[in-house]
């Protein structure tokens, strides 16, 4: 059953500011609910107890909508017999005495027989407190003694039940103890018995374990020595994997040295002596130039591969570069091709007062006379430039033609030894490669080597 508000409390409230918190939550929770949703019957009735303090009239009015989710069901005789008693209430805070004891006849008639004490006792209070509006005296006497009478059995209900608690916990308090006494007598019990147990599986476990400990040294000392045998046969192997695989190494540089040799340094002179013979071929017919000059130029062409191959087959970086040095070899090359009458090439530098390193100096040269090997043989060019210059630790060599150029995205520069070789080399020596060509207009390579 619901319980009422105590009357003698009327204009006080302990926890205003909280209830004030709690219903601005409250209030905007129930503005998501339907109008005719069931809860709002216990929002309306809780907004009135709030309210009936403050603002009597508003709280009637809540408590007079909650009376509309109600019927004559025996389910809503508790909310309408605690509702009849807050319009009791009401009545009696606005002097409607005469209303007051209508409402609390119609919450007797909804009034349950088990109702505690308390409720009655407050029922009695508000008829009281009624009558003494009325100024009935008599009933406002029997109703004050009910009051007295119901408080007394209240208080009494009140001794009973928390004597009932005090005994309850008393009686819990030395169950408590007396199993706490015996959970320890049983943990001490458990605790030898543990203790016992532990030294014996303690020492059953170092008796087994000095066992294993004796026989896995002389298990590890048997495998130690079996594996310094395989030890030492392994590397006896791996010695000999080692000497195999550097000669076979060795032997691949040195295939791909030859190669590279064959290609770089035969392989130009080749070019520039097929110029001569096809000059010899022109020539025959034309007769633009002396035919002797033609043949002593190819005889010499003939004698330089020739020297060239018998220089490299006794592995000699001999020849222009190794006497004077890089810029004089690319110019005699250019010179000897420019001879040929098919494909001038000017030679212009910059900065190279010093020598390079032998091994640089070799390697870029091969580089030059590679990609001018390419314009004879592919860029049907008249006229080409190759522009060496230093400055500070940068070397930059720029070769570029006049010839048909070609589409970039159609050359495979990872296939074969021309192009796919010179870059290799430029990376290996930490520089940069780059290709400028368009259909038509020529090409331009430029590069970038670092001179530590």
């Amino acid at each position: 059953m619901f319980s009422q508000t105590e009357t003698y409390k009327e204009d006080t409230s302990d926890n205003k500011e909280l209830y004030t918190t709690i219903f601005k939550s409250y209030d905007s929770l129930i503005s998501y609910l339907p109008k005719e949703h069931k809860l709002l019957l216990y929002y309306y009735q809780d907004k009135g107890n709030f309210l009936i303090r403050d603002d009597t009239i508003a709280a009637k009015k809540y408590y007079l909508k909650a009376f509309e989710f109600t019927d004559s069901s025996a389910y809503y005789k508790p909310f309408r017999y605690s509702l009849n008693s807050h319009l009791a209430r009401v009545s009696l805070k606005t002097k409607n005495y005469k209303k007051g004891l209508q409402y609390l006849k119609y919450a007797e008639k909804n009034a349950n027989e088990k109702d505690s004490l308390m409720n009655k006792y407050v029922l009695s209070i508000y008829r009281y407190r009624l009558y003494e509006g009325l100024h009935k005296t008599d009933s406002t006497l029997y109703y004050l003694k009910r009051a007295q009478q119901l408080w007394s059995e209240v208080s009494l209900e009140r001794s009973i039940i928390a004597t009932a608690e005090i005994k309850i916990q008393l009686d819990t308090l030395e169950k408590e103890k007396k199993n706490l006494a015996l959970s320890e007598e049983n943990s001490k019990k458990n605790n030898i018995i543990i203790i016992i147990l532990t030294v014996v599986v303690l020492g059953s476990a170092i008796s087994v374990l000095l066992l294993k400990n004796v026989n896995k040294k002389r298990l590890l000392a048997q495998q130690q020595k079996e594996l310094e045998e395989q030890k030492n046969i392994t590397l006896l192997r791996e010695q000999e994997m080692i000497t195999i695989n550097a000669m076979v190494s060795g032997q691949e540089k040195e295939r791909k040295r030859v190669a590279e040799d064959l290609h770089d340094n035969l392989g130009s002179v080749l070019a520039t002596l097929k110029l001569h013979f096809e000059n010899l071929k022109m020539n025959r017919e034309q007769k633009k130039i002396d035919q002797q000059v033609l043949f002593d130029k190819t005889e010499h062409l003939i004698d330089e591969a020739y020297l060239k191959v018998r220089s490299m087959a006794h592995a000699k970086n001999a020849g222009v570069i190794a006497t004077q040095g890089l810029l004089p070899a690319v110019q005699l090359m250019a010179e000897k091709i420019s001879s040929a009458h098919l494909v001038a090439i000017e030679v212009i530098h910059f900065g190279l007062e010093k020598r390079l390193e032998n091994s640089l100096e070799i390697t870029l040269f091969r580089i030059i006379q590679e990609l001018v090997t390419n314009i004879i043989k592919h860029a049907s060019a008249s006229q080409a430039t190759v522009n060496i210059s230093q400055y500070e630790n940068t070397i930059t060599i720029l070769v570029e033609d006049n010839g048909k150029g070609m589409d970039i995205t159609r050359i495979s520069l990872t296939k074969g030894m021309g192009i796919h070789s010179i870059q290799k080399r430029i990376e290996y020596l930490e520089g940069t490669f780059n290709i400028d060509t368009t259909s038509g207009k020529g090409t331009t390579v430029i590069m970038n080597i670092p001179n530590r």
